[in-house]
């Protein structure tokens, strides 16, 4: 007698003999017996005992053999259980109808008890085979990802990290996504239950994770290539499947070519030019479409069908790409085969000795460690590069060492707690971080990736998953956090740099230039008159040069916020010409406007146009000696839409052929270096074509040495056109100027020298009171009643100027109340920032008279 038990048996017969027979030789033989004499029995039975097989007599009392067969068949439990039928009929009928019951093989009575031996004996040996290839599967798969893994990641820490900061980003996001995309494709492939569910997944995971718009996977349904069925495709998040489209000669010849045919792929980066038939019936969108790569599905050696993925842009399929997306097809197609064999119960030892080589061969070559450990955490497997990645050859630690026992001791708890998590949850655990202890005690970074491992009881087993040395790799990350973290606070202090110093220019200029405007219409001494008018030029040209540095800077960071408001071009040029006027007057220069019609309404960032405007007008006040200035308006006539142009002519110098390629560069002038004949660093016409850029208008100009240029700016035609009220409102906002002379202003500033020369120009307005803190300026507004708010936003150690705003919007009697923010920060994202707070009005330092008093009288309207 075989002390060893080899397996539980079921025997169902109603036949005392048969029973005593087999019971006698299968216990001999090591198996454990349990009888069954009716169908009814023998399904509670099996449910208990959960035997190994089943031998099922076809003749019985009450419920048949193939009634029971059926019964047993729909119970998940036993349902994979193997059911022999003993019978003693011999028609084809029976047997056939014993095997669509769920029986997989057939004993005929009278039994030859050898026989029986050796079929059950078959059977249970390819039930274990069958759970063996499984578990060489679940591990092949997880070994082939992880090299994957390991490849990308290793060639990425090849590349030169001080030089390449930013296209290293860009390559690593790239990976990752490729990788990502075929770690999920990998893992689908041993999970799926069905061929349509594998098509389906794949293609939402090539969609989600590589960024492609539309795939398709199709099978041919004969050797012409021309019917193809659609088993799965993936268009703006929608599947339409099991469709069948006929390509026609065109098609097959171009896209079905020879090379493909032979099973290699074809592929185009610019489908514009490619036949769009077969496409066009699937979707709409096909012009968005603008390259794509074909790739066969190789199954036992014959073409089946094709992977077929799309891209919205030209070349995009590289040479890495393309062996990931090779790969990715294989996986496919092995996928596919795996799904159909599935129903194959006879695997050979060929092919599992095939599987455990390729195994062996992927594992040796790559950098992961594969390995496996028991329901109490002994190593069970590990791959051999366990050697060159801990330091442990694999026999030092298969049922010698814990895998817990390879992690620091402040992780070790954090790591038991997440093994339970994951075997309840039955998740997989993919790409986290931990540290591990070498055998020589050094500590490396690692990535793991995990998954608990269940037999066919449901019982938990242990578990299996890789480890991956990525010391190298988040050491780069860590350098490249602390490279972008350096990056971030420099930009910051730059900023903080800028706006300090656009502020501290901004504020004493604005006395300087405020009380040189007042002498200006006090004195009447023409000598000291002109010394003023000297002084205030002079102010003037160190804020240009501020100004046009501060807008380069602003423009370069692309931190100017487009705010297009509705306007009218007329009152602008009007603007720049009277800011002009007096400059052209002192060169002695006839500055004229020429309008074709009173209003001119447009939609456009005003701020952004005036400075586009009066960069070009003063370029070409600077290089004109004599002879005239003009700005005009017209409309440009000569084009179906009508587009609207401002022209800047002048009689200046002029500008040569040579000049013509260099004149929209930065820093460059018609005469350079210490004998150059004007102002200015040469930052005019550059920054006329960045804002020009900005707005989305064109520069052009024409110029004749000697003779003088002309610019032009063409503005398209509006999208909509302003109303008859609008017009109006935008027309007279300028004109309908109250005179009145009694309002109350209050005037927060803390520089006595700005609150003076405020004062001075505001004398005939109102009556103006002034505090030098935020705090005393509340309790004034408290007190009294106020029309008017002018504040300063820096205030010094005290609440600045937003702060003082925000209070003031809590008074009631202030809600409506108008309030201009004057400040130094004169940078455009300064103003909408300042305005998005609440300010009414923005005016930046130095201001003159004329802006001061217009938006007073605006705002009292």
């Amino acid at each position: 007698m075989n002390n060893s038990i080899r397996g539980k048996i079921l025997v169902v017969d109603d036949t005392p003999a048969t029973i005593g027979i087999l019971s006698e030789t299968l216990e001999s033989d090591g198996f454990q017996v349990f009888i069954a004499t009716t169908g009814e029995k023998a399904i509670q039975r099996a449910e208990n005992i959960q035997p190994d097989i089943i031998l099922l007599d076809v003749m019985m009392p009450g419920l048949d053999g193939f009634e029971t067969c059926t019964r047993l068949k729909k119970i998940d439990s036993i349902k994979d259980v193997p059911i022999l039928f003993m019978t003693g009929l011999s028609a084809i009928e029976s047997k056939v109808k014993g095997f669509q019951a769920g029986a997989v093989d057939y004993v005929t009575k009278p039994i030859e008890i050898d026989e029986v031996l050796s079929r059950i004996k078959t059977h249970l040996a390819l039930r274990d085979a069958k759970k063996l290839l499984v578990i060489q599967n679940d591990l092949l798969q997880v070994e082939i990802s992880e090299r994957k893994t390991a490849e990308e990641k290793i060639r990425e820490l090849n590349t030169n990290l001080e030089k390449r900061v930013v296209e290293r980003t860009v390559e690593l996001a790239n990976v990752n996504r490729m990788l990502k995309m075929l770690s999920e494709c990998n893992q689908t492939l041993v999970r799926v239950s069905s061929e349509e569910e594998l098509l389906e997944k794949i293609c939402e995971i090539i969609n989600e994770f590589g960024g492609y718009p539309f795939i398709q996977v199709g099978f041919f349904k004969d050797d012409s290539y021309k019917n193809v069925r659609i088993r799965a495709e993936i268009n703006k998040d929608k599947f339409s499947t099991n469709l069948d489209i006929c390509l026609d000669d065109e098609e097959v010849n171009g896209l079905i070519s020879s090379d493909f045919r032979n099973g290699k792929l074809y592929s185009s980066n610019n489908i514009t030019t490619e036949a769009k038939t077969e496409l066009s019936k699937r979707i709409n969108n096909t012009n968005e479409l603008q390259s794509f790569i074909s790739l066969p599905l190789i199954i036992e050696s014959k073409l089946t069908g094709y992977l077929k993925i799309y891209s919205d842009s030209i070349n995009s399929f590289h040479d890495e790409e393309v062996e990931l997306l090779i790969e990715l097809a294989g996986d496919l197609a092995f996928g596919i085969k795996l799904l159909k064999d599935r129903s194959e119960l006879e695997l050979t030892e060929k092919e599992l000795r095939e599987n455990k080589i390729l195994f062996d061969q992927v594992s040796a070559q790559s950098q992961v460690v594969v390995w496996a450990v028991d329901q109490s955490g002994y190593f069970k497997f590990v791959s051999d590069t366990c050697e060159e990645v801990w330091g442990y050859k694999p026999e030092e630690l298969i049922d010698r060492k814990k895998y817990l026992d390879m992690f620091r001791e402040e992780d070790k708890e954090h790591l038991k707690a997440f093994a339970s998590t994951l075997k309840e949850t039955k998740k997989t655990l993919r790409d986290n971080i931990y540290c591990i202890v070498k055998k020589n005690g050094e500590i490396i970074w690692v990535s793991i990736s995990a998954f608990p491992i269940y037999d066919s009881n449901n019982m938990f087993v242990g578990y299996r998953g890789s480890i991956v040395n990525i010391t190298d790799r988040k050491r780069m990350i860590d350098e490249l956090i602390e490279a972008k973290s350096s990056a971030e606070e420099a930009n910051k202090l730059k900023d903080s740099l800028l706006s300090n110093m656009s502020h501290e220019f901004r504020t004493p200029l604005n006395g300087i230039l405020g009380f040189a405007q007042l002498l200006e219409d006090d004195l009447t001494d023409s000598q000291s008159s002109e010394m003023v008018k000297k002084i205030t030029r002079s102010g003037k040209r160190l804020m240009n040069t501020l100004n046009s540095v501060l807008t380069l800077i602003e423009l370069e960071k692309k931190d100017i916020v487009i705010n297009n408001s509705e306007v009218d071009l007329i009152v602008i040029c009007k603007h720049v010409y009277h800011t002009f006027k007096t400059l052209a007057d002192e060169k002695n220069l006839n500055f004229t406007l020429d309008f074709e019609s009173e209003k001119e309404p447009y939609s456009i960032d005003e701020s952004l146009l005036r400075k586009l405007i009066t960069y070009l007008v003063d370029n070409a006040i600077k290089y004109t000696s004599k002879g005239e200035v003009k700005l005009s308006i017209r409309r440009n006539r000569a084009q179906d839409d009508a587009g609207i142009c401002i022209i800047v002519n002048d009689t200046g110098i002029g500008i040569n052929d040579v000049d013509k390629t260099l004149i929209f560069e930065e820093f460059r002038q018609a005469s350079e270096g210490y004998k150059r004949a004007f102002e200015g660093i040469g930052l005019g016409l550059s920054l006329s074509q960045k804002i020009a850029k900005l707005l989305g208008v064109k520069i052009s100009f024409n110029s004749e040495i000697g003779i003088g240029s002309e610019f032009i700016i063409t503005l398209p035609p509006l999208d909509v056109s302003l109303s008859e009220n609008l017009v109006k409102k935008i027309i007279n906002k300028r004109e309908n100027i109250l005179q009145s002379t009694d309002y109350e202003i209050l005037l927060v500033e803390d520089n006595l020298l700005n609150i003076e020369v405020i004062k001075r120009f505001l004398k005939k307005k109102g009556n103006l009171t002034y505090s030098q803190n935020g705090r005393d300026a509340l309790e004034l507004a408290e007190k009294n009643k106020y029309d008017l708010f002018l504040i300063d936003i820096n205030l010094g150690h005290d609440i600045d100027g937003i702060e003082v705003l925000q209070k003031l919007k809590t008074y009631d009697k202030y809600k409506t109340t108008p309030t201009v923010a004057i400040t130094g920060y004169a940078s455009e994202n300064s103003k909408h920032e300042f305005l998005s707070k609440g300010f009414s009005r923005y005016l930046a330092k130095p201001f003159d008279k004329k802006e001061l008093l217009n938006i007073v009288d605006e705002l009292m309207l």
